[in-house]
């Protein structure tokens, strides 16, 4: 969390899910762009960074089975919403 803040990236929200699909264990990860350009751009550099590749990769990557992504657009106000204290 703290490297793509320190990234640029807005995080919103992350946490475990409340049900186990499947048996599994699901977490997500909710962050927040203006643009899908600028989505693109942060994500991009981002993770083909040293910060990224040289750091938490391989610990991090080694516990993901899978993952899909899902972007919608929303207005600020319901971005706000999902903030936790």
């Amino acid at each position: 969390m703290p490297l793509l803040e320190a990234a640029g990236i807005r995080v919103v929200g992350h946490g475990g899910s409340l049900v186990a699909e499947d048996g599994r264990e699901e977490a997500y990860l909710l962050r927040a762009f203006d643009s899908v350009e600028q989505h693109r751009a942060q994500e991009d550099a981002f993770y083909g960074s040293d910060v990224w590749r040289k750091g938490p990769r391989e610990a991090i990557v080694s516990r993901i089975d899978g993952m899909h992504s899902v972007v919608i657009e929303v207005p600020d106000h319901a971005v706000d919403a999902f903030k936790r204290p």
